[in-house]
């Protein structure tokens, strides 16, 4: 060791770091580099550069990957670490490179097919094991239509290890039982009603959320399905409730630790049509104002950016309660503003799925001739300043499979298609379909306006029917979701989940949940058959420890977790009561129990009378005769 670096050493620590986060703001090498090589200097920058107290100094790396300058630790959407670990700038640049990397362009290798489990195990607590059961991966998937199915909620990290989902009945206004029951609802589209429940998987049993007794504010759970209007059902609504008061509109969430109520935001007298949040920050499609001449009344198309303020409701259900309070951030009609900035007026805007993260929102568009949305002209990716609602960047999908995206010499079938437009988000990149097949990667915060690479589709390759030819078209993804930490990418088909390593880039694992799916059907989302409706549930156990520094930290359990095929979420020996679920939602859950024993001490009481009087006439006609 030289002189110079001697003397650097024997600088004060706070001293040290400084100097080391001005060297990591360098562009040439990059700053991840230069950090790199500096801890491998000698021990003690080694130290220095990965111990957790100075984690502050991979931020810069970080801000070069394309995380946004002024995100904070605690809101970067996927930071590289589970529900329990604590959060470092470290994991961040750590799967962003990861992130980077494409995946190999020879097939990848499939692993041997699992079995999904029907239930949760127990916890294992033997011995002086103190750990939790978290839920890493949470998906829905699709079953007999005649059964309740079911909305999920991606795995979240802010989520506490906990999933949330809402349990929707099959039915509509055709053979409804309900609809004699509460007139008002006789429209009610295909699905009816939503029940949102809160899975711990600890517990193992979901825990209903309750509405409360929303009468003595004015307001009022909205029977009416919100999607019933939505082209395509997508974002998913679980985890918020919608509420309506004199022709407006409010908006809650679920808090998945307490299972209740949270966070509202008030959207006036716009109807809502789909909703995305992150913290204090909803976007909402929702139709024109009622005051406002809109050229598509019919058509949600108007975006709104709404931010909640601090104040929950007051706990006592008689006494007057403290709501939360919201403003409007900044709102505009798409299918007006967009193709003047397009400069294409023949062009019609509609917004197919939206996400957002704490600085952008980004929106996948497909376009139309005209409001008929007849013909597809083109779809693109819109990313908004979430502050200001501006297009920051277009991003068009490519109408040929070009050399990124093809996978083979044969024809490919579309993943995007009209009626499919789902995709992840992370605060830099995108995982989407498109056209030829398997599952395009964008970075949306660099220069490029095209996929950086694609992962491979091995469904066409599938071992687990080894006496089946390999089919000429991949099959269909039923649903995408990602891992809480960021790391898997999930993908299902109406048999099967897939996991993506996007760290090791492989195929880490495939599951089925034992549907026998014939030769007609093989490319079916949703076979017509009986198989039940449920969700794919992939959970982790964690066991707490100290390091080195005498800190309780959590670490994975090797071998332990798996993947579950959950299904009758809606209680073991009992369906669903749509009639109780719709008369809480009328008056509330304690105004229809008072009523019931009013309703019922008075019946009683007439009965009662009525008994009185005939056995009085009895004795009376007794003593005269």
């Amino acid at each position: 060791m030289d002189t110079s670096t001697s003397q650097l050493l024997n600088l004060p620590t706070e001293i040290l770091v400084n100097i080391l986060k001005f060297s990591a703001s360098s562009t040439s090498p990059s700053p991840h580099k230069t950090l790199l090589n500096v801890a491998l200097t000698c021990s003690t920058l080694h130290h220095t550069v990965f111990c957790t107290e100075n984690d502050l100094l991979w931020r810069e790396p970080a801000l070069a990957l394309g995380i946004p300058e002024s995100l904070r630790l605690d809101h970067v959407l996927y930071s590289g670490s589970s529900t329990l670990q604590k959060r470092l700038w470290r994991n961040v640049v750590k799967l962003n490179l990861a992130w980077a990397r494409p995946f190999p362009a020879k097939t990848p290798v499939i692993p041997k097919q699992q079995r999904a489990a029907r239930q949760l195990p127990p916890v294992d607590k033997k011995g002086d094991w103190f750990g939790r059961r978290v839920v890493e991966v949470f998906v829905a998937g699709e079953g007999a239509r005649r059964e309740n199915s079911y909305v999920t909620k991606p795995a979240s990290v802010k989520d506490d290890g906990c999933a949330i989902f809402q349990v929707k009945p099959p039915g509509g206004p055709s053979g409804a039982s309900y609809g004699s029951f509460i007139p008002e609802l006789t429209n009610s589209a295909p699905g009816g009603p939503k029940v949102t429940c809160v899975l711990d998987p600890v517990l193992g049993k979901p825990r209903e959320v309750p509405l409360g007794n929303n009468r003595s504010h004015g307001w009022v759970a909205s029977p009416l399905p919100v999607l019933a209007g939505c082209v395509t059902p997508f974002p998913v609504q679980a985890g918020f409730v919608f509420e309506e008061k004199n022709g407006e509109y409010r908006v809650r969430t679920v808090d998945a630790s307490t299972a209740a109520l949270s966070h509202s935001w008030n959207l006036g007298k716009r109807k809502p049509d789909r909703v995305v949040a992150n913290g204090e920050i909803l976007v909402a499609v929702t139709y024109a104002h009622p005051d406002i001449d809109s050229k598509t009344p019919h058509i949600p198309s108007n975006i709104v950016c709404v931010e909640s303020f601090a104040g929950q409701e007051g706990r006592s259900r008689w006494k007057a309660r403290t709501l939360a309070s919201s403003k409007i951030i900044w709102e505009f009609d798409l299918c007006i503003r967009w193709p003047q900035e397009m400069n294409r007026y023949t062009s019609f805007p509609h917004l197919k799925n939206f996400h957002i993260t704490r600085t952008h929102l980004v929106c996948l568009v497909t376009q139309h001739p005209t409001a008929n949305l007849g013909k597809l002209v083109g779809t693109d990716f819109y990313i908004l300043d979430l502050q200001s609602g501006g297009t920051v960047k277009r991003m068009k999908f490519s109408t040929k499979s070009s050399s990124i995206i093809s996978l083979s010499g044969s024809p490919r079938a579309a993943f995007t298609t009209a009626l499919s437009h789902e995709f992840l988000l992370t605060d830099t990149y995108i995982v989407s379909g498109g056209a030829g097949g398997g599952l395009l990667v964008w970075n949306y915060t660099s220069d490029k306006h095209e996929p950086i690479y694609t992962i491979p589709d091995p469904l066409p390759a599938d071992t687990s029917k080894p006496d089946r030819p390999a089919p000429p078209l991949p099959r269909q993804y039923s649903a995408l979701t990602m891992s809480g930490d960021g790391r898997y990418v999930a993908a299902t088909t109406s048999d099967q989940l897939w996991l993506f390593d996007m760290v090791d880039k492989k195929v880490h694992a495939v599951y089925t949940n034992g549907r026998k799916i014939e030769a007609k059907d093989y490319y079916a989302r949703n076979p017509a058959d009986d198989f039940p409706a449920g969700v794919w549930c992939w959970w982790k156990e964690w066991r707490s420890k100290r390091d080195e520094s005498g800190a309780m930290i959590w670490e994975e359990v090797d071998g332990s977790g798996g993947v579950a095929y959950l299904i009758g979420l809606d209680g073991e020996k009992r369906k669903l009561d749509v009639k109780k679920l719709l008369f809480d939602v009328a008056i509330g859950p304690h105004w229809g129990i008072l009523m019931l024993v009013m309703s019922s001490s008075l019946y009683i009481y007439i009965y009662m009378m009525m008994l009185w009087e005939k056995i009085s006439k009895y004795f009376e006609s007794r003593a005269e005769g």
